[in-house]
């Protein structure tokens, strides 16, 4: 059973892309061609107590209304702090949506930290600054905890596709 709550299969009326912040933490975000988004946290399984996988079931369920929209996702690299058995994981998710992009027939682009967060004037702040800068520029997105970060940077990445990608 899915660690995650029921997502909304209410389509955007129009789909301009899909943007990803990779991680089991990660987000994912809807983005129209105008101004709309929606933003969800990545579905995961628990399948030991301390481990976790992504819930490919209901993101193909909620993604399938997008078949063929492209996918932004954004491309990370090994951190010189992280164990090998993390970056096998997060290797493993990126791999995942890889596959999800390609069942789906969506174009998939990728996008470097630097880059996207260099648009917004993000470089070197903190991680939560995002949180700001996603609630200035979408309106129906409320960040009440800390974890919300994940969800704000699926949004800035799909912000900075929009205007400089697609």
């Amino acid at each position: 059973m899915s660690d995650t709550p029921p997502l909304a299969n209410t389509p955007l009326r129009s789909a301009a892309g899909i943007a990803v912040d990779p991680g089991i933490t990660g987000a994912y975000a809807i983005f129209d061609a105008e101004d709309g988004a929606l933003a969800y946290n990545t579905p995961v399984l628990t399948v030991t107590k301390s481990r976790k996988t992504m819930d490919l079931r209901t993101l193909h369920s909620h993604l399938v209304h997008y078949k063929g929209t492209p996918m932004i996702l954004e491309e990370v690299s090994a951190m010189p702090q992280q164990g090998v058995v993390s970056m096998f994981n997060f290797g493993k998710n990126v791999g995942q949506w890889e596959m999800l992009a390609a069942a789906l027939e969506m174009p998939l682009y990728r996008v470097r930290p630097q880059v996207w967060k260099k648009e917004f004037g993000l470089l070197k702040k903190p991680k939560d600054a995002a949180l700001r800068i996603a609630t200035e520029l979408f309106q129906n997105f409320t960040a009440a905890k800390k974890k919300d970060v994940n969800r704000a940077d699926a949004l800035l990445i799909g912000e900075y596709a929009r205007r400089n990608l697609l």
